[in-house]
């Protein structure tokens, strides 16, 4: 299915449905897309027999070989890629009432072409005299209609809501670009930033709405709960709204065992990422995983049990998760060592065969530990680019390369401020000898 953008641009372009090239295809990429406005029928539920469940084969610590890259989420609020974020860095503005300068403008009046908007870039770059690209993003963020049909005022519109879902997607999906200059219809040059790709390039993966694969759900053992209607309903491509309750209260949780076998075969063995809301409060957030480290806090003495013998192993692991950071934020440190860490402590059932059959999560928060328990953990199907937009990603992509820039990785070039609060943070003593769990 095609959204307003996409259709928008082909037809903008001349070009109609083109030869389209497929996002990435290191053996980083993750194949992932979803919508979070209009929802739209999911994959089936992977088999996760198919991971590897021998815990001793797999690695506690692993990161990606590719790096998903950092990024806006091009918040609503903000008009979405019609947002003139130079012009706001350039004035300082940060608070929402002193950027509407850069939100609500007038269209075609004289500007540094360089600091305009990413879709007024592209409106100049495909001759849309009329600014049919900035005009359809300002209705898709700005002029949002309620359920009833009535408009839905901007002071609802809270400054999270954009598509963080879509750069997620990109970022996993497509390798970084630097600077790029091309000329118009008019032959004039005109400079699209790194930001101004990454940024048509979340709307692009945010209107091809690719089906979601959701590898690990709350709810999902739920009685009588079908898990495409849980993943429709509640699932990573939705706003925060009241569907959200059913995330609050009667839902079995992600167990801590297909936790542990989501990560350690994504990240670990098959080198893929995959796509997070990492915790059970607030609204629905995603963002890449990208590397994780776990460390055995102990190990206990075989269990007997009527099934089965088991021996259970406590693990303290650290997730590291590209940061989404507001494009009039971002600096050289949030550019060159994006990440946000997510703590999680559980431990797991291993059977007579060494491998991972149940789980528990440790309560070491006292009450809070339903914060550090993940909701979804999701991936998709590939992304393909079109168009002029196909021809400007790749030399973006070319010109990152000749640049030789180096974005750090989030293990090997880690701080050693950071570095010593992971140790104290594996090297603390269990929150007890026999600890509470859920």
């Amino acid at each position: 299915m095609r959204g307003p953008f996409l259709k928008l641009f082909l037809a903008a372009s001349g070009l109609g449905v083109v030869t389209q090239i497929q996002a990435c295809a290191t053996p980083a990429a993750s194949k992932v897309g979803v919508n979070e406005s209009e929802v739209k029928p999911v994959a089936a539920h992977p088999d996760l027999s198919g991971y590897t469940s021998t815990f001793k084969e797999l690695p506690l610590v692993a990161s990606l070989s590719r790096l998903p890259w950092p990024s806006d989420n091009w918040s609503s609020a903000h008009g979405g890629t019609s947002f003139r974020w130079q012009m706001a860095v350039k004035a300082d503005s940060d608070e929402l009432e002193d950027l509407a300068p850069f939100i609500h403008y007038p269209l075609g009046q004289d500007e540094d072409r360089d600091a305009l908007s990413p879709s007024e870039k592209l409106d100049l770059y495909l001759g849309n005299k009329g600014w049919d690209l900035t005009k359809k993003e300002r209705a898709r963020t700005l002029g949002q209609r309620k359920a009833d049909g009535s408009p839905r005022p901007e002071a609802e519109i809270p400054e999270w809501e954009g598509i963080q879902h879509a750069w997620s997607i990109a970022a996993l999906q497509f390798q970084p670009v630097g600077p790029v200059t091309v000329k118009d219809k008019d032959g004039k040059p005109l400079t699209f930033e790194s930001q101004d790709i990454y940024s048509l390039v979340s709307l692009f993966v945010h209107e091809q709405r690719p089906p979601a694969v959701v590898l690990a759900s709350l709810c999902e053992k739920q009685a009588g709960m079908d898990k495409q209607e849980l993943a429709a309903a509640t699932g990573p491509y939705v706003f925060e709204n009241n569907k959200q309750a059913i995330r609050r209260k009667g839902c079995e949780k992600i167990d801590p065992a297909t936790f542990h076998l989501v990560l350690a075969n994504q990240i670990g063995k098959l080198n893929e990422g995959f796509i997070i809301d990492r915790d059970h409060q607030g609204e629905i957030s995603n963002n890449p995983v990208l590397a994780y480290e776990s460390r055995i806090v102990n190990e206990g003495p075989t269990q007997a049990t009527t099934a089965n013998k088991l021996r259970k192993v406590h693990l303290r692991t650290i997730l590291f998760l590209t940061s989404e950071t507001p494009v009039i934020h971002l600096d050289e440190e949030d550019l060159t060592y994006p990440y946000d860490r997510e703590n999680y402590e559980y431990t797991l059932d291993i059977d007579a065969d060494g491998k991972i059959v149940s789980g528990q999560w440790i309560d070491s928060k006292k009450g809070e530990a339903n914060a550090s328990i993940p909701d979804f953990m999701w991936k998709a199907k590939a992304v393909w680019l079109n168009g002029p937009m196909r021809t400007i990603y790749e030399q973006g992509q070319q010109n990152y390369a000749s640049e030789k820039a180096h974005q750090l990785r989030p293990l090997e070039d880690m701080p050693q401020s950071d570095r010593k609060v992971l140790n104290s943070y594996f090297s603390d003593s269990p929150a007890s000898a026999a600890p509470n769990v859920q």
